[in-house]
């Protein structure tokens, strides 16, 4: 009996271990606030966005993901209904590449054998990068680094599958995203453009177990 619970134990710490690697992709919209939304998220600017990631699951309640994501943002004064930017009639359009890690902290042992809930809401949090497409008359640098912040939902679909849902903003330390600062008709110095990215994600947690050399 004391054998079989070591063995049993054993087969435990392998599975679990094997679990540690986690390889998705996602899929959803990008949205930008800043000098052409009144530094708001508008529903209408979304525009469509995807990423693909690895995760490390170094515990069952911490990850840290790495992943790159591409993703649009647009804008334009004539569908505001603010009259100084109708007066402005300026518009923006740009594609967004992003390279981040970001730690995520899952708020319940959601792949537990013995939890009967399989579905975990988490927190993330990480550093990146991204890289936006220059004006021509702009002198910002087109590299930029960001904060990725935000909330997910995410389940097992069954065995090694996942569905995840998340919601995570990007701060960046530009005014410029969009070419707009204090320097133009309604433009604000004093705050900085920001992204967000919402998505639907698949993964998988690849099962590796190595067997001892003999």
């Amino acid at each position: 009996m004391k054998h079989l619970l070591l063995l049993s134990l054993l087969f435990y710490s392998i599975a679990t271990q094997a679990q540690k690697h986690e390889y998705g992709i996602s899929v959803g919209a990008s949205n930008y606030k800043g000098d052409f939304t009144n530094d708001n998220f508008e529903a209408r600017n979304y525009r469509p966005a995807g990423l693909i990631y690895y995760k490390n699951n170094i515990t069952p309640a911490f990850g840290m993901r790495y992943h790159v994501m591409i993703g649009g943002i647009k804008a334009n004064d004539s569908n505001s209904k603010d009259p100084v930017y109708n007066t402005r009639g300026l518009a923006v359009s740009n594609i967004l590449y992003e390279g981040a890690m970001q730690i995520e902290y899952n708020f319940m042992n959601y792949r537990s054998q013995t939890n009967r809930l399989k579905w975990s809401p988490y927190f993330a949090g990480g550093v990146g990068v991204f890289y936006f497409s220059p004006y021509s008359n702009s002198t910002e640098l087109t590299i930029q680094p960001c904060i990725p912040i935000g909330i997910g939902m995410r389940c097992i679909v069954k065995g090694n599958w996942n569905l995840a849902v998340e919601v995570v903003a990007r701060k960046t330390f530009t005014d410029l995203l969009d070419n707009v600062n204090g320097g133009v008709l309604g433009g604000n110095s004093d705050t900085q453009d920001w992204y967000i990215y919402n998505g639907f994600s698949l993964s998988y947690n690849l099962y590796n177990v190595y067997c001892p050399k003999p």
